[in-house]
């Protein structure tokens, strides 16, 4: 360190420094940072504390009181050669054109620097760690509102591990156990975070023993009452989470804490004894006791409440609406839903967190619901629509577009509105969320509900070829891996079996599209895993003696060979015919009719021919008969859509011709045959027009086969539903020419072009190709990460959006829109 820039909060990339500051937000954590003031009033964080606030105040304007904050901690009898007070108040005075005192305070800095070049010194060293610790502290305790990520708490441990390193033994025992505790806390918070962001459990592992360890130092050594208590249920609330998500190793703590891992309660007891009346800390064990003792729970948050009703204990609150809220769904209780909104209307006076409005989104849903609190459908309406705005200012939160919970609760209110196709796309995004946290929230079952809804609305039979079916493939199959991966059941897939016609149709598709492999997926997470296992296995057994090409080929099994000719003057044939009256042993029988012999045919080739003109179909005596059990609706008859006259027919025939097996499905409606190109991607057609008034289109994407079905099924639907008109080689390419002769024409048609790039990316020779003529046109280029890797060399230095996981599809639109409105005005 040798220059002033080196030191001060100014210059960090804190998010206080960049720009728009919400104001709230800041409040609360000034006001939270002042109340810790008159707690640590001796302790050496108190400098770390002014050196924050001094910023927050500057940053809301309030320049005198900046001023005071940092004249405060260079007063003497506090820390006068503090070298973050120092360069804080030259940037100040500098803002204020009060050159001679922002001078002063850059030569003071430089006295303190030269005293030690080398840097050996005690005093040296420990202002240095001591610069180090508070710039970490500011990392830790800035306003923000993130909910997932947790580079910023990551950047704090580091530095407070760097500071304790550099300081040695020249500090005291208070600093160090003021860096341990505030370590501990950045630990504790990044182990939730990668939990809940879906990281590697490893790094969680290593996070959890981390936050441990500095809790357990803490209150081996500490004397300071509210350190100890803070550790004591710091410590408590980590064994609960190691209590409750099995981690494959128990933490390693001492021999005399192996009582408090087992029985986390002691550790809250613990707390409590060190700081008896502290509401904080009787706020956090209630929270901890409301899963098993909600009524105790709600007598302590009372007793909180009572104790400190300011906005330091603003968690009391939060924590009583939430239990509020859930005695509510199990009582009913109107007063109970009304007492959870009071609660977080006063926790909204000093707080706009995710969870916080995600919580009062849902008591106006539940409002909604409840006929105590509508008259009219006007109500019912009116909730629904206060549930989304709260919906949206959580989704607008940093993070809050992670949160599975609070797009599935905006799904529920779109639902309720009978805005079914909207709903569907926030059931996507919850899915979406669980999937990169590696949760289960039930949005699932929710997805799956919104297509049921969909179909019953849908005129029957689906075409063959429909989007939605293409649509349904791809998110069934996402929803199925997220039931299988939490060990969960698809259970509403049983409502989509109840519509026949449309189940039916959908298992066709699946076998057309060669799609068996998802389809398998969806049904193995709809039922009991070892009854599907058997199942599974008995169909492998009954399907390998049949030959009806890979179009059949159920799962990648190894069909057993048995290659026989077809006659020329006799198709073979099998029907599939489902009755919704039939018995239901009756109703799943695919009848395969082996081809008959030489001897056979010429006495045979009459009859099959005949049968063949009206209809129906002759079987041989060695015919095939194969349970579709896997196949077909669990209660065909119970369909509401099935009529008593509902007829299905499955046909497998040989084409003349062609030679190739095709099928053919007949019902009640006018057949339709499926086309030989089973490698349609049955993608929904684009808007008409651009939101552009100049080119063609808004966007190209650029992408490898592997990027093919997300590119399909999720980019181009949440961008093109948003207005924008899309461009890419699946849909919009002209047939017969060479692709890389159409990649210039559709680049320059195009406002921007998008770049998602995948681990097998730089292996594609034409979409490498693609994205150096993207380049090479000086286009403007949006490179969407899909896997966790480094950029292609090409495009490094770039700022580029990550598309794995939960991915901000406002802002990637938003991108979008904007040079979409660069275009306009030039245009114009």
């Amino acid at each position: 360190m040798t220059s002033t820039e080196t030191f001060g909060l100014f210059l960090l990339p804190l998010t206080t420094n960049k720009g728009h500051i919400n104001e709230i937000l800041a409040k609360r954590v000034m006001a939270i940072r002042t109340r810790y003031l008159e707690l640590k009033k001796e302790r050496p964080e108190r400098h770390a504390i002014r050196n924050l606030l001094g910023v927050l105040a500057f940053r809301l304007g309030q320049l005198e009181k900046a001023l005071e904050h940092l004249n405060k901690i260079l007063s003497d009898g506090e820390d006068p050669n503090n070298l973050n007070a120092l360069a804080n108040k030259k940037y100040v005075c500098e803002k204020l054109f009060m050159f001679p005192e922002a001078q002063q305070c850059e030569q003071r800095i430089s006295e303190l620097l030269q005293d030690d070049e080398g840097g050996s010194s005690g005093r040296c060293r420990k202002l240095r760690a001591r610069s180090l610790a508070e710039q970490a502290f500011a990392y830790s305790f800035e306003p923000f509102e993130e909910s997932v990520t947790f580079q910023r708490y990551s950047k704090s441990v580091a530095l407070y591990q760097e500071a304790t390193e550099l300081a040695g033994d020249v500090i005291s025992q208070d600093e160090k156990e003021d860096w341990l505790f505030a370590s501990g806390m950045a630990s504790y918070t990044i182990y939730t975070r990668i939990r809940r962001g879906g990281s590697r459990q490893e790094d969680s592992k290593a996070r959890f023993q981390q936050a441990v360890d500095k809790f357990v130092q803490i209150v081996q050594t500490s004397e300071d009452n509210i350190l100890l208590s803070d550790s004591w249920r710091h410590l408590g609330e980590l064994f609960e989470k190691y209590r409750d998500h099995a981690h494959a190793h128990l933490p390693v703590v001492p021999d005399n804490f192996q009582m408090y891992v087992r029985c986390p309660k002691k550790c809250f007891q613990e707390a409590l004894a060190a700081s008896p009346d502290n509401p904080r800390i009787i706020a956090r064990y209630a929270d901890y006791l409301q899963g098993n003792s909600p009524s105790k729970a709600l007598d302590l948050l009372n007793h909180s409440i009572e104790k400190d009703p300011t906005v330091f204990n603003i968690r009391a609150y939060y924590i009583r609406a939430r239990i509020c809220m859930g005695q509510y769904k199990q009582k009913g209780e109107r007063s109970l839903l009304e007492k959870a909104e009071k609660d977080l209307e006063v926790t909204f006076q000093y707080s706009h967190t995710p969870w916080h409005l995600e919580l009062m989104a849902e008591v106006f849903y539940l409002k909604a619901k409840d006929p105590h609190f509508t008259e009219s459908p006007l109500d019912v309406q009116n909730n629904l629509q206060k549930a989304l705005i709260f919906c949206a200012k959580a989704v607008a939160c940093q993070d809050g577009q992670n949160r599975p919970d609070v797009h599935k609760l905006r799904g529920e209110c779109l639902c309720a509105l009978g805005q079914h196709r909207v709903a569907l796309g926030c059931f996507k995004r919850a899915v979406e969320c669980e999937s990169a946290a590696r949760l289960y929230r039930g949005s699932a079952d929710s997805l799956a509900l919104e297509y049921e809804h969909i179909l019953r609305s849908t005129p029957s039979p689906i075409p063959p070829d429909s989007p939605l079916l293409a649509d349904m493939v791809y998110w069934l199959h996402q929803a199925a891996q997220l039931c299988l991966s939490n060990h969960k059941t698809l259970k509403s897939l049983s409502k989509l079996q109840e519509l026949p016609r449309h189940w039916i149709r959908f298992v066709m598709y699946c076998h057309d599209n060669k799609h068996i492999q998802k389809y398998e997926s969806i049904k193995l997470a709809a039922s009991n895993q070892d009854k599907s296992n058997r199942r599974h296995r008995s169909l492998q057994r009954q399907m390998s003696c049949l030959d009806l090409t890979e179009d059949l080929n159920l799962q990648g099994l190894s069909m057993k060979n048995r290659r026989k000719s077809f006659p020329g003057t006799g198709d073979s044939q099998a029907q599939l015919r489902c009755n919704s009256k039939a018995p239901a042993e009756d109703n799943r029988q695919l009848r395969v009719a082996s081809a008959p012999s030489s001897q056979e045919e010429s006495s045979s080739g009459r009859e099959a021919t005949a049968a063949d003109r009206d209809g129906t179909t002759s079987m041989s005596n060695d015919s095939v008969h194969v349970d579709l059990t896997d196949m077909l609706p669990s209660s065909v008859e119970s369909g509401d859509d099935a009529k008593e006259s509902d007829t299905f027919t499955l046909t497998f025939a040989r084409n003349r011709k062609t030679g190739k097996i095709e099928r053919i499905i007949t019902s009640p409606s006018p057949p339709d045959t499926t086309t030989d190109d089973v490698s349609s991607k049955h993608v929904s057609p684009p808007p008409e027009r651009p939101l552009n008034q100049k080119l063609p289109y808004d966007f190209f994407v650029i992408y490898a086969d592997t990027a093919e079905e997300w590119v399909l099924h999720h980019l181009i639907q949440e961008l093109e539903d948003s207005g924008l008109k899309g461009c890419f080689r699946d849909r919009d390419f002209p047939l017969g020419r060479y692709k890389l002769a159409v990649y210039p024409e559709f680049i320059q048609s195009s406002v921007c072009t998008i770049i998602v790039i995948t681990a097998d990316f730089e292996k594609s020779k034409d979409q490498y190709s693609a994205m150096a003529m993207a380049l090479e046109l000086e286009t403007p280029v949006i490179p969407l990460l899909r896997d966790k890797m480094d950029m292609p060399i090409a495009l490094r230095g770039r700022t580029h959006l990550k598309a794995y996981g939960a991915v901000d599809w406002a802002w990637l639109q938003r991108d979008i829109e904007q040079k979409v409105t660069e275009v306009n005005s030039d245009a114009t």
